[in-house]
């Protein structure tokens, strides 16, 4: 990191090259695209690249660069989801999507009894935590003194839960939903 702190190009594509193809399953497996992963691999070492002056200071590059590049990538999909959320409010006054149509209210219904039913195939533990958090609204710290476990243990149960909810609907095709609520 030295050497690209002080400007030495082949540096630093050594160490693009290094990391490219250890990034690149990260991101995938963060948006779900091959060509989004790509871009932010490209708006990663940029970001490096335009702030290498700082760079001499980092005592862990691994962690650094998959910290800068997993930031890149939350805020790419938060932008992604913005433009979406505007996307379909546009679609919404045109009148090409209205919530009072029969075929959105079979969409929700769907969405609902497939949210259920993965809700129910989680181990009696987890749905609980997962209600009491999402249905109920009680915080991280209240449902681990109701249910005698750690703050930690609801945080990464409830994270598990997410997890379990977002590869469920993603394999049957809720992709919007899953920007818009998870």
């Amino acid at each position: 990191m030295h050497r690209i702190s002080e400007g030495e190009e082949d540096a630093f594509i050594e160490l693009y090259k290094r990391y490219d193809a250890r990034l690149y399953p990260f991101l995938h497996k963060l948006t779900r695209s091959p060509q989004d992963a790509r871009e932010i691999i490209q708006e990663t070492f940029l970001k490096l690249w335009l702030s290498r002056d700082k760079l001499d200071a980092v005592t862990l590059p691994r962690a650094y660069i998959f910290r800068s590049a997993a930031n890149i990538s939350h805020n790419w999909m938060k932008r992604n989801l913005v433009a979406q959320k505007a996307e379909q409010e546009h679609q919404l006054r045109d009148g090409r999507l209205g919530t009072d149509s029969t075929e959105f209210r079979l969409r929700t219904r769907e969405l609902q009894v497939q949210l259920s039913r993965i809700i129910a195939g989680m181990p009696e533990q987890r749905q609980r935590i997962y209600r009491m958090h999402r249905e109920q609204g009680l915080s991280t710290s209240e449902i681990a003194s109701s249910l005698d476990v750690s703050v930690s243990t609801v945080k990464n149960t409830v994270a598990i839960a997410l997890k379990n909810i977002r590869d469920g609907l993603s394999e049957t095709g809720y992709i919007l939903f899953l920007l818009l609520f998870f």
